[in-house]
Parts: C-alpha cells; sequence; structure tokens
C-alpha cells in the first residue's frame, strides 16, 4: 500500500511481467536477466521503504545484515560469477537527491550498492529528472568530493569508477523542483523539472547507453554512457550536418565523439564507401569532387587507439545542387530568376506556391529568394 492508498497489486494485476522469466516476487523483490539468452545485464527490482500496508511500520528495509539486503548480493554475486556483465538496481524511493524527497532508502543500503559494484541504480519518487555523478560513498544531504569517481560533466564515465544513480519521475504526476542549494546538489551532473518524459536505455557487453527522450512540457534532453576499458567511442547526441552545398562540393560538419582514452580517428563514407580518415580532433571536412544533381548518404564513425569502431555513427543525406538552380539544369541563369518572379508573394498551401522557387526554404517566395537568385546569377555546376 502506499500512503494515498493505491495498491500495488493493482499495478501487478494490470501490468504483468512480459520480458520472459523472472526470480523472486514480481512488483516487490525479483530479477531478470536481458536478453534471457547469454545476458548483457541483470536487472535487480527491490522495494526499501516501500509500504506492505497502511502504515510506516510496514515498510521493507535493506540495512545491513538483513535478511534484503542479502537477497540483493546474493543475485548479484551470482550475475557476476556466470558472466553478466552489468549489474542494474531499480528501487522506487531514493536516499540523496536534489528534489523534494528525503533520504528514505537509507545511507547504509546506498553505500552498500556502492561497494557491491553496481553499475546503475534506477529510481523514481521524485517527480524530476537527475543523473548524478559516479559516486563511491554517500551522505544525504552531505556534498562529499571524496565520493566522485567521475563527475559526468561529459555524459561518459568508465566502467569500475562508482555507481551513477538515475532519478526519472517524469512519467505523469505534476513535476517537483530543483533545490540548487540542497546538500545533495553537487553530486547531479544533469537534472531537470521542466519535462515530462521517459528514459531510454541501450546494453551492449562493453557499454550502458542512455538518453532522456521528452514527451511534454519543456524541450529538456540528456545523453550519457557507461564504457568499459574494451568499448569502441560513443556518440552522445550525435549529428552529422552539411553546409555550404555546391553542385560539386559541400562541408561537413559533425559533433565529438566520446571515449575514455582518446578518439584517435574519424571515417567519412559517401553512399557506403569510405571517402576518407581524419584525425580525431577534426570535426569537419569539406567534401570535393562529388556529382552534380546526385544524391548522397554521408556517414562518420568513430576511432579509437585500441583499433576499436563505433557502428552507430550519425549520418546526413544530401542532393547536389546550386541553390538558386531553381530548375536544376546545374546553372544560375534567367530561368532561374522568372520562376521565382512568376511565383512571388506564394506562401505554403496557396495554389501559385512552388517549393523549389522558395530558395530558402521559408514559406513563402518574397525578396530574398529573388536576390539570392540574382546574387548568384552564372554560376554553373
Amino acid at each position: 500500500m502506499t500512503s494515498g492508498g493505491g495498491s500495488i497489486n493493482k499495478f501487478i494485476l494490470y501490468c504483468p511481467f512480459t520480458l520472459g522469466s523472472y526470480t523472486g516476487t514480481y512488483g516487490f523483490q525479483y530479477y531478470f536477466d536481458y536478453p534471457a539468452v547469454a545476458p548483457l545485464a541483470r536487472f535487480i527490482m527491490i522495494d526499501p521503504a516501500v509500504w506492505m500496508g497502511n502504515t510506516t511500520g510496514t515498510r521493507v528495509m535493506y540495512g545491513n545484515g538483513s535478511p534484503a539486503q542479502q537477497w540483493v548480493a546474493a543475485q548479484i554475486n551470482n550475475a557476476r560469477a556466470i558472466g553478466i556483465p552489468w549489474i542494474i538496481v531499480a528501487t522506487h524511493k531514493v536516499c540523496f537527491s536534489a528534489g523534494v524527497e528525503s533520504c528514505e532508502t537509507g545511507n547504509n543500503f546506498t553505500n552498500f550498492l556502492m561497494n557491491m559494484d553496481v553499475d546503475l541504480v534506477l529510481q523514481g519518487h521524485d517527480h524530476d529528472y537527475q543523473r548524478s555523478q559516479q559516486l563511491t560513498c554517500v551522505t544525504a544531504e552531505t556534498y562529499r568530493p571524496e565520493c566522485v569517481g567521475n563527475d559526468g560533466s561529459s555524459g561518459l564515465y568508465q566502467k569500475g569508477d562508482g555507481t551513477m544513480f538515475l532519478i526519472t519521475g517524469t512519467g505523469g504526476g505534476l513535476l517537483d523542483h530543483i533545490n540548487a542549494t540542497d546538500g545533495d546538489y553537487g553530486h547531479f551532473a544533469s537534472l531537470d523539472a521542466t519535462t515530462y518524459g521517459y528514459a531510454k536505455i541501450s546494453v551492449t557487453a562493453n557499454s550502458l547507453q542512455g538518453q532522456f527522450i521528452p514527451t511534454s512540457g519543456g524541450s529538456f534532453k540528456d545523453a550519457w554512457a557507461i564504457s568499459s576499458s574494451n568499448s569502441a567511442p560513443v556518440w552522445l547526441a550525435s549529428s552529422l550536418k552539411t553546409s555550404n552545398l555546391s553542385g560539386r562540393t559541400l562541408t561537413l560538419t559533425w559533433t565529438p565523439a566520446l571515449d575514455i582514452d582518446q578518439v584517435s580517428s574519424y571515417n567519412l563514407y559517401a553512399n557506403g564507401s569510405l571517402l576518407t580518415t581524419l584525425d580525431g580532433t577534426d570535426t569537419s571536412f569539406n567534401v570535393t569532387g562529388l556529382t552534380p544533381l546526385a544524391h548522397y548518404v554521408f556517414k562518420v564513425q568513430a576511432g579509437n587507439t585500441a583499433g576499436l569502431w563505433t557502428a552507430n555513427g550519425p549520418s546526413t543525406t544530401a542532393f547536389m545542387h546550386l541553390r538558386a538552380d531553381v530548375n536544376l539544369d546545374c546553372k544560375v541563369d534567367i530561368i532561374d530568376l522568372v520562376l521565382v518572379a512568376t511565383s512571388f508573394g506564394a506562401r505554403t498551401g496557396s495554389p501559385g506556391y512552388k517549393p523549389e522557387a522558395d530558395v530558402n526554404s521559408d514559406g513563402v517566395i518574397d525578396i530574398i529568394d529573388l536576390v539570392t537568385v540574382a546574387s548568384t546569377f552564372g554560376q554553373i555546376c
């Protein structure tokens, strides 16, 4: 039961477990391995400080030496013994937070999770989003710099540097607020209480990658990764963009990848073929020798000094033409001026609107489009 009278049994009834098999008591204390065959992660779902009845005295506690804590330790040790790379623990309530909730799960149990080298702890209760630093110890309401294994400022963490806590209470209830004067505030690398959304986590043998996906309210986003020492670089909030496009040339610009050691190289691809290899400090490249009026798909991948390469780098498309070449004949001439002039004043949705004559793609064919054609008059591919 909760203080509001809601029953966990109703959630269990209407939200049955759908990920295969689990061990324990679903909805209370259980674990499952993902995927079921050759698992990459063990998810341990527990209920510290959650009421089992109508009073606070019915809470389940996971203090030192308790049967509940011993059960958690056994599942962590078993996962490691059978070679599961990632240990993820989920609790509803929290201990340290820069939101409105206080420490209910207990300092002892929170430190126990860190002492057991849990990789990630998923939590709710606070109606906000908070991503912590990687921590090796904690005392609620107290910032302790000696507990910080990785400050998380770049979004990239290294496996083994501590435990990362992720509070995502942004699923529907009214959002709370973040308190910048809270004693726990300094232990969080990313915080928000303006945007509803959910956390999406992808797991491989060598990395956990997470995103906060906004659904309504504000526009806050977040991305992070925990990588092992034998992991390829990672892309967080990645993008690849084109600019300075002409009939035969363009400029590619990308957000840098991250690596726990060093991004040493980038490979650029055009339509699946290697275009060039660049230094890991580069984030742009001028592409020449392209075919006019051809479509291209560009992609970038990042490599590190161990020779490990990403497979999910950002991509973009481009159609090689002169910007003001309205009729796509590889030259900007009087015909292009006439095409813009005959549609002058038309807007998106109106009968005379021609998208190709809206040179700057702002939804209206106006003097800016005419000037753009005139200023590049005579260019050829």
